[in-house]
């Protein structure tokens, strides 16, 4: 690429958005996943928290919709552990050839 490109983009650093520690045998259905969650730390959550204040009235609704987006990140977390343990020659794939 050449330097034009970059000279009116500002670099922005990467950054965590979020961090779980999760174990997969506290809880084997979907009702009780949330068991799962050892601990758990929101980057977004924690920002819109301290621009709003402990004085909230919504706070019920903030904390149940809090609670789906870390239930929603266990899943995505898990989906990819389960992906990554994927074996197509334990199932009896064949792979196929094409022209």
């Amino acid at each position: 690429m050449s330097g034009s490109y970059w000279a009116g983009e500002a670099i922005v650093p990467a950054r965590l958005s979020f961090l779980t520690l999760y174990n997969p045998s506290l809880g084997h259905t979907d009702e009780t996943l949330h068991e799962q969650i050892l601990y758990y730390h929101s980057s977004k959550w924690t920002e819109k928290r301290r621009l709003r204040g402990s004085t909230d009235e919504d706070s019920a609704s903030r904390e149940h919709e809090e609670q789906n987006e870390r239930l929603r990140q266990i899943g995505l977390a898990q989906g990819m552990v389960e992906f990554a343990k994927f074996d197509p020659d334990a199932v009896g794939l064949v792979h196929m050839m094409r022209d």
